[in-house]
């Protein structure tokens, strides 16, 4: 089945023009893309801060340490922010 069978399927069920249901198919997908987007950017802003106090604490590791350290402490704090 293309992506076209499925398109008409679902119009047809809705009770919509073709052209209707593939304008929002496309506007949901535009709208998952930023989603995505905004909540990549949000997480390399954290990891990017934790990353500089980690840099600060004084502590001696190797720096993909540190970045693996980072990216871990902004995705437990995305997960916390989240619930």
């Amino acid at each position: 089945m293309t992506a076209l069978d499925i398109i008409k399927a679902i119009a047809k069920g809705a009770g919509v023009s073709e052209f209707a249901a593939i304008q929002a198919l496309r506007d949901h997908d535009a709208a998952v893309k930023a989603q995505v987007l905004a909540s990549k950017e949000r997480r390399e802003t954290i990891a990017t801060r934790a990353l500089q106090g980690l840099l600060c604490s004084g502590r001696m590791n190797p720096p993909e340490a540190f970045a693996k350290e980072a990216v871990q402490l902004a995705d437990c704090l995305i997960a916390e922010l989240d619930k």
